[in-house]
């Protein structure tokens, strides 16, 4: 993990605010462009270590509860995973890897969840499956979802807020709002 040289983060400041509270990590939930899934582990074993984070190591000597398998199993379900959940993620597909992280991701209950290229290795319909399933989450569950996405028609079709930074001049961006 590489430590920032500088800057800050401000999280859920209506006031002056110089910091993130200590514990924000815990609201994120993280899709990361290089998955960091364990390849030896199960579908459902990754999928649950996105718990990690909110169950005391003991908890888990023994395993998951039932309540978190049931929560597992419903989102590989969603995500059209089921019949893998007990095999090693270094068996799957790229695009069947992307939505496993994705699943992990979710099943934290994040409040922001940032999604860098989520859907790089998935066919038109499995892409449009996982951007509406992210548009359904800003709605029904209120989270906030930064997806980073190079395709515009995607964009243009589920984004509520784009930010389009601009290769030829680096330092210009553009932040446009669309109303859904």
């Amino acid at each position: 993990m590489t430590e920032p040289g500088s800057g800050t983060i401000t999280y859920r400041c209506l006031e002056k605010c110089d910091h993130a509270p200590a514990g924000f990590q815990k609201q994120l939930g993280l899709v990361f462009q290089h998955l960091r899934l364990s390849q030896n582990a199960s579908v459902l074993t990754n999928v649950l270590s996105g718990l990690l984070g909110d169950i005391p190591w003991w908890k888990t000597l023994f395993g998951f509860s039932r309540k978190d398998k049931v929560r597992a199993r419903a989102l590989l379900a969603d995500f059209e995973l089921e019949s893998y959940s007990r095999v090693p993620v270094a068996r799957l597909s790229g695009g069947e890897k992307q939505r496993t992280a994705i699943c992990r991701a979710l099943i934290q209950n994040p409040e922001v969840l940032l999604a860098d290229e989520p859907i790089s290795n998935l066919d038109t319909r499995l892409s449009r499956d996982v951007l509406k399933r992210f548009k359904a989450e800003t709605r029904e569950n209120h989270r906030t979802v930064f997806c980073v996405l190079h395709d515009p028609d995607l964009v243009a079709e589920f984004a509520d807020y784009t930010l389009r930074l601009d290769k030829l001049c680096p330092d210009a961006w553009k932040l446009d709002r669309r109303l859904a």
